[in-house]
């Protein structure tokens, strides 16, 4: 037996039972295990709640991700950086157009910036989950942003783009979230890349001030197009409505003939005896000479008049370069022969008249000049009506039978003619009194005349587009109208920022229509540029179809508008004799 413990002044020894040590050590070997269990087993609940609280802050920004997504673009599973932004710029050119959008309310705050609160809970989220800080910083960003004024015309691509990367780094997928509102559907405009090349015109330069209708449109309206070819070209729509068939104009074999400064004829009273103009006295304007005798001056007044052979004329002044002005006598017959002679407006005789020509042959003159022409005439559908233009007034005529009608007087300074049954349509932008605003809002009318009168429908561009200076023009060439199928449509650059856009609806019902985009200006590559890659447009309304001309920096293109405003392109071939 192995002494325990020896004590050198009491001989005692103290023996160990190895049995009792033996428990001892299963005693304490229990108590280590109990430790260790005890240990791990609080070391696991804190991992857990630690994997819970990390998975629960993971879920909280997922959803405050799908919320801002929702709001933002709209439930789009997989997006790229770029779509998002084109998708939230398209978004935008619906809302500018949408008053409902843009009022906003308690119940329905205004988009975009209704996202501003959901970004900033995004940022919150993303920071206290802790491990994606470029996320937090983009939503930040954005929500600053959607808090500035006129958000709904902002440039948010850069703050969009960020933020899209940012998620798809960690990544984030976009569910829809059920307790939020989508983004406004997106419009589909084209824009520089998308045209189609088949639209575009051939030629180095064709501006869109070079293009417009023939004023003395056959019974197949065409488009006079500057710089198509040397020269210009007359085009029509084909009959498949696919094609724009363009003949060059041949240049004026002789001078232009006649600029109409004003027309002087006589209201009607105007009758032609013998080679010289007779009317009655007009009252107060008789006096009597030295010698007493009783005189009646000859006093124009600004109508044409329908004389007793079936023609209409009137007198004007015909301008030629480097030659005093000079009176004319103008008549055009019911078979559209045009003629002119020599007025003395002391005798009040004409001279022998000379035949100058077919209404064709005035067009072929007239498109080859700058002026824009005094006469009109459209025809369509046993239709014939004949338009002369006096400074702001405007007097038509209708071929009734094999005689033209008595002049009726259309006031004001609107000058599409076009037919459509038995009437003649008038649409135009009536410019108001100058006023101090850096937008155009100006009054829309339709006027519909018949042999006998005309009714004039008005609007305020101001009153159709809800007073928004975003869809407001900024000029008045910026503006563009027609009338088709029994409907106004109008054609307008809305604001700075707003594209290019139109309406198309019968006259009653044209306040109230949405908007469609039909090109945005802004986008290039998909990219937002400040700088308009619009220089100008034409509408022109042909007997089968709408005509829109988009002077771009790229060229010039030719498209067709469907009835709900879709674009199709409109390819040019040039026909040759």
């Amino acid at each position: 037996m192995t002494p325990y413990r020896t004590n050198h002044e009491y001989d005692i020894e103290v023996v160990a039972d190895p049995e009792l040590l033996a428990q001892q050590r299963r005693q304490r070997r229990r108590r280590w295990h109990t430790s260790v269990g005890a240990v791990a087993s609080l070391a696991a609940l804190v991992g857990g709640l630690v994997l819970h609280e990390r998975y629960a802050r993971r879920v909280e920004r997922q959803k405050a991700w799908d919320r801002l997504a929702t709001c933002l673009v709209g439930a789009v599973e997989t997006l790229t950086p770029e779509q998002a932004s084109l998708r939230v710029r398209n978004a935008q050119l619906t809302v500018l157009g949408a008053p409902s959008e843009r009022e906003g309310g308690r119940e329905s705050p205004v988009w975009p910036a209704r996202c501003g609160p959901l970004a900033r809970r995004l940022a919150v989220a993303a920071r206290r989950e802790g491990s994606a800080p470029t996320l937090a910083h983009s939503s930040d960003r954005i929500a600053q942003a959607l808090s500035g004024p006129n958000i709904a015309a902002a440039n948010l691509e850069s703050h969009v783009r960020a933020l899209v990367a940012a998620a798809a780094t960690i990544p984030l997928a976009v569910n829809r979230a059920p307790d939020t509102a989508e983004a406004p559907a997106p419009a589909s405009p084209l824009d520089l890349t998308t045209l189609p090349t088949a639209a575009r015109i051939p030629g180095e330069s064709v501006p869109a001030s070079g293009i417009r209708p023939s004023r003395f449109s056959s019974e197949t309206p065409r488009v006079i197009v500057g710089g198509i070819v040397p020269g210009r070209a007359a085009c029509a729509l084909g009959q498949d409505g696919t094609m724009l068939m363009c003949s060059p104009l041949d240049a004026p074999k002789h001078p232009k003939i006649t600029s109409i400064r004003r027309v002087l004829g006589t209201g009607g009273q105007m009758k032609l005896v013998n080679g010289e103009i007779e009317m009655p006295p007009i009252e107060g304007e008789a006096y009597t000479d030295e010698s007493g005798e009783c005189i009646v001056p000859f006093v124009p007044t600004p109508y044409p008049s329908a004389l007793e052979d079936g023609s209409v004329a009137y007198i004007g002044e015909e301008s030629t370069p480097n030659a005093p002005l000079s009176e004319r006598f103008v008549r055009i017959s019911p078979d559209g022969t045009y003629s002119e002679s020599e007025f003395d407006i002391s005798s009040r005789g004409i001279g022998e008249e000379r035949a100058r020509g077919s209404f064709d042959d005035i067009a072929r003159v007239e498109d080859a000049t700058q002026d824009a022409p005094s006469l009109s005439r459209c025809r369509a559908n046993g239709t014939d009506v004949l338009a002369i233009r006096n400074g702001k007034d405007l007097y038509l005529s209708f071929l009734d039978g094999h005689r033209w009608s008595q002049p009726i007087e259309s006031k004001g300074n609107i000058d599409r003619l076009q037919c459509a049954g038995r009437e003649a349509i008038l649409t135009g932008v009536y410019v108001p009194a100058a006023i101090d605003s850096p937008f155009f809002n100006g009054t829309l009318e339709e006027r519909h005349c018949t042999l006998t009168a005309c009714t004039t429908h008005e609007l305020t561009l101001a009153t159709m587009l809800y007073h928004s200076i975003d869809v407001l023009p900024v000029q008045e060439d910026s503006v563009a109208t027609a009338y088709f199928d029994g409907k106004l449509v109008v054609v307008w650059a809305a604001g700075v920022r707003g594209g290019l856009r139109m309406r198309m609806a019968p006259f009653d019902r044209i306040d109230s229509v949405p908007d469609t985009v039909l090109y945005d200006d802004h986008i290039r590559a998909g990219s937002f540029h400040d700088v308009s890659s619009l220089r100008g447009f034409r509408l022109v309304a042909f007997a089968s179809g709408l005509a829109l001309f988009l002077e771009t920096v790229e060229g010039t293109f030719a498209l067709r508008i469907g009835p709900t405003g879709n674009l199709t392109p409109l390819v040019t071939r040039i026909v040759t004799p």
